[in-house]
């Protein structure tokens, strides 16, 4: 069933959800278990640290330490309930190209006076490089701080290795 839903909306999370009568974050976490879909897939808790990583070629994701704070993935988590959509151009000699669905969610019981544990989402789709011209490369990101090449980044956390000044 999800087969042929993909074929008739291609992958839409926010409309393969409503077909299916699941969450979005659902949703994601069954396309990119699909394995002849070829998705990726992040999901990181309130804190920023990532709980699960299901890589794509070409979308580096950190097994240890932090990601990219400009990812969707994080973005989601200050807005619980929505569903964002980026294209993303990876950094580095791949130039590889991905849309990016990311939605949070809050997870557990609801308790008083406590604000709930929220869960964020992302689904990493990629682009064939056919599909995408010049004008539509999307925001140029990294995997972390750490090892990623783009310069004046306004979420830079740590000196990159692979700048001329380190």
């Amino acid at each position: 069933d999800l087969r042929a839903a993909v074929a008739h909306t291609d992958i839409d999370p926010l409309a393969l959800a409503k077909t299916f009568g699941v969450s979005v974050a659902c949703m994601m976490r069954r396309l990119a278990s699909a394995a002849d879909m070829q998705c990726g897939l992040v999901v990181a808790d309130r804190a920023g640290s990532l709980l699960f990583r299901k890589a794509v070629p070409g979308f580096v994701i950190p097994r240890y330490g932090s990601a990219c704070p400009r990812w969707p993935l994080f973005q989601a988590l200050s807005q619980p309930g929505q569903v964002l959509y980026h294209r993303i151009q990876m950094a580095g000699r791949a130039d590889a190209v991905f849309d990016c669905f990311a939605t949070a969610e809050p997870m557990g019981p609801t308790t008083l006076n406590t604000a709930p544990l929220m869960e964020a989402t992302m689904l990493i789709v990629p682009v064939a490089s056919a599909a995408h011209g010049v004008g539509d490369r999307g925001t140029e990101m990294g995997a972390a701080c750490r090892i990623c090449s783009v310069g004046g980044c306004p979420g830079r956390r740590e000196p990159s290795i692979l700048s001329d000044g380190f």
